[in-house]
């Protein structure tokens, strides 16, 4: 299973074929994405064993998301600091930068 810890992210969010007819809640959540477009999830509350998350969890049941789980700031989440490099180009110059991440 692939997991994104998701510091832009305000739920949580699972692939919807990772879920059981026992998770699902029956009840349903509006989310909106990056570009501002809104959708209707069912929610599932699950039990997560990660480094970053421990307990139940309720998340939004999605059919096609960009990992199998999706971590966001939710309550309870373990903020790891992380240093990550990087390089932006910008034109002909070039700026390398260390990005703390929670």
């Amino acid at each position: 299973m692939s997991v994104l810890r998701d510091t832009g992210c305000t739920t949580a969010v699972i692939r919807r074929g990772f879920v059981t007819d026992e998770q699902r809640t029956g009840k349903f959540k509006c989310y909106r994405v990056l570009d501002g477009s809104m959708g209707k999830a069912e929610t599932a509350v699950l039990d997560v064993e990660s480094p970053i998350y421990t307990g139940k969890l309720e998340c939004l049941c999605i059919n096609s998301p960009v990992c199998d789980l999706i971590i966001g700031n939710v309550h309870g989440v373990v903020l790891i600091v992380t240093v990550t490099w990087f390089r932006l180009v910008l034109g002909t110059q070039f700026y390398m930068a260390v990005c703390h991440l929670p």
